[in-house]
Parts: structure tokens; sequence; C-alpha cells
């Protein structure tokens, strides 16, 4: 191995961004554990950023809440992320599913202000791969 020894010099935003591309990359390959762990790490940078954010549509969905409290509703949004990122005694093994990796991925970059082209791609195949799943 040689990896660079210069240190690596980052505004927050740019960290997230890479974060995302990274996650990005990780869904293209399936490995949609490394890329909900990225795209949760890059959502969680921006805690105070939430106008137009997806996470708070979807922690405030009316729906959901007349089913469930919103700490339930809340823990079912987050349920691999948590399980990916916190210790637990369970041990039984978890299913993720491109949707819950992609979701993951739409809701980090709904809190990045400026997007890539890769991020602008991602939209692009998201948006469309969501319409084929309604029909």
């Amino acid at each position: 191995m040689k990896p660079p020894s210069l240190p690596l010099k980052l505004m927050r935003e740019e960290a997230a961004i890479r974060q995302i591309e990274a996650a990005i990359a990780a869904l293209e390959c399936g490995e949609f554990d490394v890329a909900i762990t990225l795209a949760g790490a890059a959502e969680g940078m921006f805690d105070l950023r939430k106008d137009g954010a997806i996470f708070d549509g979807l922690a405030g969905a009316e729906r959901a809440l007349e089913r469930m409290c919103r700490k339930e509703w809340i823990a079912l949004l987050n349920m691999e992320r948590d399980w990916l990122k916190h210790s637990s005694n369970t041990i039984e093994p978890i299913s993720i599913e491109l949707f819950d990796a992609a979701l993951m991925i739409a809701r980090a970059c709904s809190k990045v202000v400026k997007w890539t082209a890769r991020m602008e791609e991602f939209r692009h195949w998201y948006v469309s791969w969501l319409k084929e799943r309604s029909v």
C-alpha cells in the first residue's frame, strides 16, 4: 500500500460532497451498506440545514404519524443507517435494499446547496427509477 502522506484539507461542504459521490459509486456496485454509511455521514454533517431537506418532509409525513408515534417513525426511517452505525446485542442479519440506499443518498443530496454533475446524474436516475417502480 502507498497512501499519500500529505494531509487532506477540506471544507465541510466539500467533505460531504465527496462522501455523497463515494456513496453513489458504492450504490452502483451494489454495496448498499457502504452507500448508506457514507450518505448518512454526509447528511449528518448538516444537521442545521433543514430548508428543503427530504428527511424533514418524511419525518412529518401525516399518514405515517397517524399509524405510529414520531419516535417510532424516525427509527424506521433511520433503521438501516442506525443498524450499521450503532452497536447492538441483536445478531440477526439485516437486508438492505436498493431503495434504502438510494433514499439515503437522496436525503444527503437534499442538504447540499450546489450539486455536482455526479449528484445530478444520480437525481435523474433516481427520479426515473422511482417512476418505473410506481407503474
